[in-house]
């Protein structure tokens, strides 16, 4: 990967207490995201757990 350019690889946390979160998005209680970052892909799942649902969400960038 070109040193210039960011990584983000990695798992994210949300740290819901650090958190400010939009109207609507408040009953969110727990969420992480996996990056897979290798350019020229970016690939991200992510799980968000609140108390009225569940969602899984994964996107795939490809730069061509």
């Amino acid at each position: 990967m070109d040193p210039e350019k960011p990584d983000f690889s990695g798992e994210w946390v949300l740290n819901r207490q650090a958190s400010s979160l939009s109207p609507g998005a408040d009953a969110v209680q727990s969420g992480t995201m996996q990056i897979d970052h290798r350019e020229p892909m970016f690939r991200a799942s992510e799980q968000v757990r609140g108390t009225e649902r569940e969602q899984d969400n994964v996107w795939i960038f490809e730069r061509r």
